[in-house]
């Protein structure tokens, strides 16, 4: 009820706080000595009740954005119940680590875990493996992911004991520990079977199917695909369906059953427009595009190659255009014009940077090399090879095999005189033969 004035002048003083959300005020803060101050002027049970009224303040409101969560989650903890923060916490973390508040998130169940029962704590646990994996410490994430998974086998609690063997699985397969991770979602496999958790039977499925892809076994990958096709279709789960569909034709493109592979991305495609999921509209049209292009049907390649990638760039996805980006660059280039696939590619390497994919930046400046190669710009094709380094250091056969391949090939175009002259100032090395 101030009158504007005395609330500007507060707010001049520094008593009160405005906070701002997309350029509008949403709130005005009490300084923290002011704060402090009634706090101390008033008995704990009454101070409670105010922190629980402010959390719900916050926690009720119609937009609620990270900052609301966060002063929500913060007020609960003062009034000491750990029970309700850890619950918030969990509620907001997908939300939160996907803004960049990961750290935060790791400190506020870190400041929990000696406040918390059991039950509470396998929680605070789990989300904090996660988010330790989210950032590839998974060492630390296998830790905290192993304290509780045993916590829940001492609460018989068979739902989460499944569950998190499931996300152990996963830390393992994303440091590249196949064995482990498929022993692990065999495990959890069992479980939700055991309990008719159809939901979770699926999620499993997909991760094995995903696994054995990754290993190069299209057989037990399509297999599981298909076993998980099925139960998605049980539960009428329309974006599951889509998304097998969409797995089963990659395993059909790559091997090179073009007829099966376009019969499947045509059904996602057909499913995904049902649900109005315009990103996998995108994905589907992509890949029908690329099916296509390896039939050599190059017109029918390039219009959809460019709908999807006028989808991506409505939604601002800036990884999808990049990656049509790049394939509308090969596609120019297998049509014969070169002019217009370097374009691509240059946009396309401009956008990986950006973004920060180092792998697909180094791809993209190998195949902007490669080409500037064929059309006889040495000099400049050596400048973008050499790039390559600059942009993904950490390189890896089989691509720093490709990379010696070009070199190689630059070599015997350019001439070997002005090649070894320019890789030695480059390198300060020898070309070695």
């Amino acid at each position: 009820d101030q009158k504007p004035e005395t609330t500007g002048e507060l707010i001049n003083w520094g008593i009160l706080i405005p906070q701002y959300e997309d350029g509008a005020l949403q709130a005005l803060l009490i300084h923290s000595l002011v704060r402090d101050f009634c706090r101390d002027q008033q008995k704990n049970e009454i101070w409670r009740s105010y922190l629980y009224s402010a959390a719900t303040f916050y926690t009720n409101q119609i937009r609620p954005g990270v900052w609301y969560e966060i002063e929500a989650s913060e007020l609960l903890m003062e009034a000491e119940d750990f029970h309700s923060t850890v619950t918030l916490l969990s509620k907001v973390d997908p939300t939160l680590s996907s803004r960049g508040y990961g750290r935060y998130l790791e400190n506020q169940y870190n400041r929990l875990v000696d406040k918390l029962d059991q039950r509470d704590l396998a929680v605070a646990k789990f989300r904090l493996g996660n988010l330790l994996w989210m950032r590839s410490d998974y060492a630390g994430a296998l830790q905290h992911l192993q304290f509780s998974l045993e916590i829940e086998k001492r609460l018989g609690n068979r739902t989460r004991v499944g569950h998190v063997i499931h996300h152990i699985g996963i830390v393992h397969e994303s440091h590249g520990d196949y064995d482990v991770a498929l022993q692990q979602y065999q495990l959890s496999l069992e479980i939700a079977e055991e309990r008719g958790d159809r939901v979770s039977v699926a999620s499993t499925l997909h991760q094995i199917g995903n696994l054995h892809h990754k290993r190069g076994d299209r057989d037990a990958a399509l297999h599981h695909y298909q076993l998980l096709l099925e139960i998605e279709e049980e539960l009428d789960n329309r974006v599951g369906i889509a998304t097998s569909l969409h797995q089963i034709g990659v395993i059909h493109q790559e091997r090179e059953d073009y007829d099966a592979a376009l019969q499947s991305y045509q059904l996602s495609l057909k499913t995904i427009g049902e649900i109005g999921d315009r990103a996998g509209i995108a994905a589907s049209l992509h890949q029908i595009g690329v099916i296509h292009q390896e039939r050599g049907d190059y017109d029918a390649a390039l219009q959809h190659l460019q709908s999807s990638l006028k989808i991506e760039e409505e939604l601002g996805n800036n990884d999808g255009v990049a990656i049509s980006l790049y394939q509308i660059g090969r596609l120019h280039y297998l049509c014969g014009s070169m002019d217009t696939a370097l374009q691509h590619y240059q946009l396309s390497l401009k956008i990986f940077k950006e973004i920060g994919d180092r792998p697909q930046a180094a791809a993209s400046a190998r195949q902007i090399g490669s080409l500037l190669t064929e059309i006889g710009h040495y000099a400049e094709s050596f400048r973008y090879f050499c790039s390559t380094w600059s942009i993904f250091p950490e390189m890896q056969p089989p691509f720093t095999d490709v990379l010696t391949g070009n070199l190689s090939t630059l070599r015997a175009k350019w001439g070997k005189r002005k090649f070894d002259d320019a890789w030695l100032k480059v390198t300060g090395e020898t070309w070695l033969d």
